[in-house]
């Protein structure tokens, strides 16, 4: 190893050899293996629940890594098991002694509920199509059925879709859910490369090879002179293309072969400058050295100089011919420039719709035609399309099919100019997931993910009740992701964690829309208790929900106008309702005893409380 010093750091695994020499060339070696712990694997069990209760469970084992391990479940456990969990997903993040982590999933169904068959899973045929389906068949629990899949679809059945992890919850006419999650695969990415060997001046035996990797085999070929092999002899000076296609059908990009001549001219391709998507100033400047003056240009556009200007995107190639009939070629590609990549300014949970918020700052141009949200699913480095924000648009995007309350979630944003050029993905950028479970006497413990995207000093801490309303109670430094609340009163209590950004983000766009400037990234509301519930209307009334917990009804007492939502836990809408008296009274003598939220919308604002059905 080529350091001559006494330590060396940052080694990957293998064996490393040193030699120490002294002061008389008297030396001394001795070898020594780097070695690595096996990577961390997780292996989960799991309880089902109650229908609409939350007695359930998951277990984790883990091996490999550097004891010990340390645990983190989306639903506030700090342990290798999590308990009182109703039906969902749950995800797991376990940390060894060395900083490795290994996330995983866990699926909590309900007993009695809908049970899921797996009737086929359609792979893409071809890398990066969206050609895969899920097929599903769905029997037991009482039906009707309600399915939510993670893409938003409300189908049994899902199709068109690209790589990845999907997650379905099923729930039945009781309120029992099934939840499970499935993967979509797809072949590796066919490629294709050729290597030549060039023809002798004046003669017809150059040859080419073409090999191929990715896809699905076998590879059919097809040159643009009519070849059908990999590999053609008996090739004159010039330039050919070659069309490689997988047994599915899948096509690489074509493949540029450049025959030349041995002892000829050499063509060097000195600059390329790129056109704007639908431009044509794109341009081409080579230089010639070698064979024999004078040399002859031709591209295969007609232009007979050493340089090609006015481009628009598309494959140029070049033949230069030298005073003995030497012929070398090129070819160069003119791509288009490809949109900047945007960045996120900050991701939120959005403190009326408890659903996320992504928020970026767009630049000025005239070029961008919108932009493209993407969420990270189950599966870490799994992106899928969220959503898409026209350019002239507000320059923020409330994701619908997230639940904060069961996750953190990771976004990247890309932009797409006026011809589908996309650019790559931004940074990302991950949501804060609060949890909170019982504390030693009157406290209360508040567990946290960390948020990710941009530099912060520490996270804020607010405790609201309805006597004071939100209050910042405290802060703690980054790097630490819990706090021991011990609040003055016992009553119903919300917690929010918070970090601020440096600078504020300005989202821009249509003057009429609402929203922002945003300086502040909140995660989910989390709460101690099942409230019974009188909450204050802008101060000029009251509503009460009573009574709580219910068994047979419940009255909505107090708003004169308005809508009710009755959702479960997972933010699933079982009931909805118009309000146009001030007194309402909603049957939910059907539903299983458990968790239910009502979400009441006013003009004031929405209210979201829980509720317990006996």
């Amino acid at each position: 190893y080529y350091q001559q010093t006494s330590a060396i750091f940052n080694l990957c695994p293998g064996t490393y050899s040193v030699t120490v020499t002294d002061h008389y060339n008297c030396t001394a070696s001795s070898n020594y293996i780097v070695t690595q712990p096996a990577a961390i694997t997780l292996n989960i069990t799991t309880t089902s629940a109650s229908c609409g209760q939350d007695n359930g469970s998951a277990s984790a084992t883990v091996t490999g890594g550097t004891q010990p391990y340390t645990y983190a479940w989306t639903s506030g456990s700090m342990q290798s098991v999590a308990d009182s969990l109703a039906a969902g997903m749950y995800m797991l993040t376990v940390t060894d002694a060395n900083g490795c982590v290994k996330f995983t999933l866990a699926s909590i169904s309900n007993n009695n509920g809908p049970v899921i068959t797996v009737s086929s899973i359609t792979n893409l045929t071809c890398y990066g199509s969206g050609n895969g389906a899920i097929n599903i068949t769905v029997s037991g629990g009482t039906f009707p059925y309600t399915f939510s899949w993670t893409t938003g679809a409300t189908t049994e059945d899902i199709s068109n879709l690209t790589e990845g992890p999907y997650e379905i919850e099923i729930t039945d006419a009781d309120a029992c859910m099934t939840t499970a999650s499935y993967f979509v695969s797809q072949p590796n990415q066919l490629n294709a490369v050729a290597t030549t060997t060039p023809a002798t001046c004046g003669n017809t035996n150059g040859a080419a090879t073409i090999t191929v990797t990715g896809g699905t085999h076998p590879y059919t070929y097809l040159w643009s002179m009519g070849g059908t092999n990999a590999t053609q002899t008996g090739l004159a000076p010039g330039v050919y293309s070659v069309t490689v296609t997988d047994s599915h059908s899948c096509s690489a990009n074509p493949v540029m072969v450049n025959i030349n001549t041995s002892g000829g001219p050499v063509i060097t391709v000195d600059s390329v400058i790129q056109t704007g998507c639908s431009g044509s100033d794109g341009a081409i400047y080579t230089s010639v050295s070698g064979g024999v003056l004078p040399y002859t240009y031709l591209w295969n556009n007609g232009v007979e100089t050493w340089q090609a200007t006015s481009l628009a995107p598309g494959v140029y190639s070049l033949t230069v011919i030298d005073a003995n009939n030497c012929i070398a070629a090129t070819s160069v590609e003119i791509s288009g420039i490809i949109p900047p990549v945007p960045q996120i300014c900050i991701v939120s949970v959005d403190t009326t719709e408890q659903k996320n918020l992504i928020v970026w700052e767009k630049e000025i141009t005239t070029t961008i035609d919108h932009y493209n949200i993407y969420r990270e699913g189950s599966w870490a480095g799994y992106y899928f399309l969220a959503g898409s924000v026209g350019y002239t648009q507000y320059s923020q995007f409330l994701d619908t099919n997230s639940n904060p309350q069961m996750r953190a979630y990771r976004y990247k944003i890309t932009a797409v100019d006026q011809c589908g050029n996309e650019s790559p993905a931004s940074e990302p950028h991950k949501t804060i997931h609060l949890a909170i479970n019982d504390g030693i006497g009157n406290s209360w413990n508040l567990i946290w993910t960390e948020y990710q995207g941009f530099y912060f000093l520490g996270y804020y801490i607010y405790r609201h009740t309805n006597s004071e309303g939100w209050t910042l109670i405290d802060s703690i430094a980054t790097g630490y992701n819990s706090y021991t609340d011990w609040p003055p009163s016992m009553g119903q209590l919300y917690y929010r964690i918070g970090v601020f950004k440096n600078d504020t983000c300005y989202p821009s766009g249509d003057l009429k829309a609402q929203g922002g400037p945003y300086s502040q990234s909140f995660s989910n509301l989390d709460d101690n208790e099942i409230p019974v519930a009188i909450v204050s209307v802008n101060n000029t009334g009251y509503i009460s929900v009573y009574p709580n917990p219910a068994n047979n009804t419940v009255i909505i007492e107090g708003l004169q106008a308005g809508k009710i939502e009755l959702m479960n836990i997972h933010g699933q809408v079982i009931k909805d309702m118009d309000i146009t008296a001030p007194k309402t009274t909603i049957d939910i003598s059907k539903l299983s005893g458990g968790v239910y939220i009502t979400r009441i919308q006013t003009n004031d604002g929405i209210i979201m409380k829980k509720l317990l059905k006996q």
